[in-house]
């Protein structure tokens, strides 16, 4: 190895040296500024999170009855044919609600699985809100069903 290939080695390490130094001192900055800025966005931070979860909230909700009109719609026929042959329009009603309720646990069985999961993730960016909030699946859950 000549003289002028070690230099460009040094030189090379030295460059990577600064970059990974100024990239730390860099982050440590940002990590300052941001913790003294932080008590006065976590009021905005909670808004922002409440009305994206209260959108959310509505979607899912909305999701809920478009396939419950799509299931009733599909059996539109074969209910009307149950009521002809006798069927009283209480045991109608029972059939469709046995039906969504069956559609609903296992929603929110599957909704429930996958977002204890999610939280688990999620946990270092909602600060003073537990992975498992029991009252707030809870919530969710009856919102939702």
């Amino acid at each position: 190895m000549d003289s002028h290939s070690a230099s460009l080695i040094a030189l090379s390490l030295a460059w990577i040296a600064y970059g990974a130094l100024h990239s730390m001192l860099a982050a440590q900055g940002a990590k300052r500024w941001l913790a003294a800025r932080l008590p006065r966005l976590m009021p905005a931070y909670r808004l922002f999170y409440n009305v994206f979860a209260g959108v959310a909230l509505l979607l899912a909700m909305a999701g809920v009855y478009g396939v419950m009109a799509y299931v009733v719609n599909r059996r539109t026929g074969e209910l009307g044919l149950r009521m002809a042959l006798g069927c009283a329009p209480g045991g109608v009603v029972r059939l469709v609600l046995v039906r969504a309720m069956a559609l609903a646990a296992a929603g929110l069985g599957a909704g429930i699985a996958l977002s204890v999961a999610a939280a688990r993730v999620l946990a270092t960016l909602l600060p003073g809100v537990r992975p498992t909030d029991a009252w707030g699946y809870a919530s969710a859950a009856v919102a939702i069903a």
